[in-house]
């Protein structure tokens, strides 16, 4: 099991919550980009990707982009962030 705090969260850094400027270069590309690099360096072909909320948008963004190394997918408390599924 791979547990890992995004860019900007929880003990990663620096984090948004003390700077700001920690929220620069942080979308969603960048997001999957780093778990991508995650996934090289740790050697692992496939993997599940559990998200909830927020991760279950991000779990999805990348399977998108890389349908060839996701064997499942749990989503939980799915959120698409769509300006219409947000109001």
């Amino acid at each position: 099991m791979v547990l890992f705090d995004q860019r900007g969260c929880g003990h990663s850094l620096p984090n948004a919550a003390e700077d700001l400027a920690a929220l620069e270069n942080n979308t969603t590309a960048h997001l999957v980009n780093d778990m991508e690099a995650l996934r090289e360096l740790l050697g692992v072909e496939k993997w599940l990707l559990f998200g909830a909320s927020w991760g279950s948008t991000l779990g999805l963004s990348y399977a998108v982009e890389h349908p060839e190394r996701v064997s499942e997918l749990v989503l939980w408390a799915l959120v698409t962030t769509r300006a219409k599924d947000v109001h």
